[in-house]
């Protein structure tokens, strides 16, 4: 069963932008007027969420970039930084050139 749920599309809230599967989703910055770039932090308890084929955040980032799209239809990249307990765990872009598909390094935290 997937869960999510918008919440707003407000830049630097304390509120997620949207819920999935025990990840929060913060909106950093939009530009959709020169990069047509979105950034969001993704908080998570789990590593796991970051980790492997990660199934889950990829459908989080589809999610998020249709909502997105919304306001910013000419969007063509979305960035992430994971953390774990407010610790930098991954760090990914997904592109529209890469057919959306989530690309991304990560590190365990220290």
């Amino acid at each position: 069963m997937t869960v999510f749920s918008v919440i707003s599309l407000n830049a630097s809230s304390a509120t997620p932008t949207m819920s999935h599967v025990g990840m929060d989703a913060y909106l950093l910055d939009i530009d959709c007027r020169s990069r047509y770039e979105a950034k969001f932090d993704i908080q998570s308890q789990n590593p796991r969420v970051f980790d492997g084929d990660r199934i889950e955040l990829q459908r989080l980032i589809g999610q998020l970039r249709a909502v997105v799209s919304i306001e910013c239809p000419s969007i063509r990249r979305i960035t992430v930084k994971g953390t774990v307990n407010k610790k930098l765990y991954f760090a990914g872009a997904s592109e529209k050139d890469w057919s959306w598909k989530i690309i991304g390094l990560f590190s365990k935290p220290k």
